[in-house]
């Protein structure tokens, strides 16, 4: 996976051009300013609209990163801390989310595209389930995919 400069017409994300967008414009205009949806200790904002494009050319590959494997540590230790719990969850996302912020040039089918995705995500999902929690798949693009 790499990014390239956007050509002309090219959209960065799929969270560029959403009727949720168009509903909340002042929610995403916050948004847009701050340069993100979402705080991620450490992760670079991410302005709107893009000026780069997240694309696959090659064979995606998975792997389990630090980010989380610290996560899965930080929470582990939160619920100690906060005396434990019976069973606990941890989101991550779904391979269709995915493909709203990284785009196939290699692939050159939506299927396959997905299916690579989601067997890139295996390793995050297996890290989840064998640290002992419940793993649920989050694909956040049903709210702003509605018709």
């Amino acid at each position: 996976m790499t990014a390239r400069e956007l050509r002309p017409g090219e959209r960065g994300s799929g969270r560029e051009e959403t009727r949720e967008r168009d509903t909340f414009p002042k929610l995403y205009e916050d948004m847009d300013r701050v340069g993100t949806a979402f705080c991620v200790p450490g992760e670079e904002p991410r302005f709107f609209p893009s000026q780069k494009k997240m694309v696959v050319t090659g064979p995606i590959k998975g792997r389990t990163t630090d980010a989380v494997r610290r996560e899965i540590g930080v929470f582990k230790e939160a619920l100690k801390a906060a005396g434990g719990a019976e069973e606990a969850f941890i989101c991550v996302f779904a391979p269709g989310w995915l493909d709203h912020f990284i785009y196939d040039e290699h692939y050159g089918n939506e299927e396959e595209f997905v299916f690579a995705l989601a067997d890139a995500m295996r390793e995050e999902y297996r890290a989840v389930v064998d640290a002992g929690f419940i793993l649920q798949i989050d694909d956040p693009g049903v709210v702003t995919s509605w018709t």
